[in-house]
C-alpha cells in the first residue's frame, strides 16, 4: 500500500486550522485570567467574597449549559461556523465586563465567558480531529499550548495594562486580540462553509480540506 501524499495548500490549511483553534484557546484562557484582578475595580463595586463565589460558578455554569448546545449544532451549521459565535460570544462578555454597572450584568458576563469557552473548544478540537486523522493528538496537544500561555499571561497582562492605563485599557487592547483575527479569518472559513461538502453530481470528489463525520467543517 503506497503512502498517501498530502498537497502543500492541504498541508498548510491543516496547520491553519490548528493555529486558528490554539488562539482562540489562548484568548479564552488569556481573558479568563484578565478579569481576575481588575474585578474588584469594575464599576460593578463587586466587593463580597459570595458575589465572587457566584461569578466564578457562572462561568462553570455557562460551559455545563452551552457545551451540549454546541455540540449539537456544531453538527448542523457546521464546526467553523459554531466557532466563530463563540468568538463573538466571547468579545461580548468582554464588552460587557467592561461596562458592567451592577452584579448582575458582571454575572451574565461570566455566563457568556462560559458560553464562549465552550464553543471554542468543542468546535475547535473537533476540527483539528477532522483536519488531522493521523495526527490528531499531536495537534491538539499543540493547540492546549494556547490555552495554557493564555492562563499565564492572562492575569499578568491585565495587572499591568491596568496599572499603566487604568481600568478601560486592558478590555480595549482584548477586543482589539479578539476582533482583528476574527474579522480577518470568519469571511474566508463562511465561504469555505458554502461551498462545502457534498459536492455536485459529476463534480471531482477531491478535495484538499477533511471534512468531519457528517460533512461540515
Amino acid at each position: 500500500m503506497g503512502v498517501r501524499r498530502v498537497s502543500p495548500v492541504a498541508h498548510a490549511k491543516s496547520w491553519h486550522v490548528t493555529g486558528v483553534v490554539a488562539f482562540a484557546g489562548f484568548m479564552d484562557y488569556f481573558i479568563y485570567g484578565l478579569v481576575v484582578p481588575l474585578t474588584f475595580y469594575s464599576p460593578a463595586g463587586i466587593s463580597g467574597e459570595e458575589e465572587i463565589g457566584l461569578l466564578y460558578g457562572a462561568y462553570a455554569l455557562g460551559v455545563l449549559a452551552a457545551t451540549p448546545l454546541f455540540g449539537y449544532f456544531g453538527n448542523r451549521i457546521g464546526l467553523k461556523r459554531a466557532m466563530v459565535c463563540g468568538v463573538a460570544l466571547s468579545a461580548a462578555a468582554t464588552m460587557l465586563f467592561w461596562l458592567a454597572p451592577d452584579f448582575v450584568t458582571m454575572l451574565l458576563a461570566r455566563l457568556l465567558q462560559g458560553a464562549s469557552s465552550a464553543g471554542a473548544w468543542t468546535a475547535g478540537l473537533s476540527l483539528i480531529a477532522a483536519h488531522h486523522v493521523e495526527r490528531r493528538v499531536e495537534m491538539m496537544g499543540y493547540a492546549l499550548m494556547g490555552s495554557t500561555a493564555g492562563s499565564v499571561l492572562g492575569p499578568v497582562a491585565g495587572g499591568l495594562l491596568y496599572h499603566a492605563g487604568g481600568y478601560s485599557l486592558p478590555f480595549l487592547v482584548t477586543i482589539l486580540m479578539v476582533a482583528v483575527p476574527c474579522c480577518s479569518t470568519a469571511p474566508c472559513w463562511c465561504r469555505q462553509q458554502r461551498s462545502a461538502w457534498p459536492p455536485s453530481a459529476g463534480a471531482s470528489s477531491s478535495r484538499p480540506c477533511p471534512r468531519s463525520w457528517n460533512g461540515r467543517v
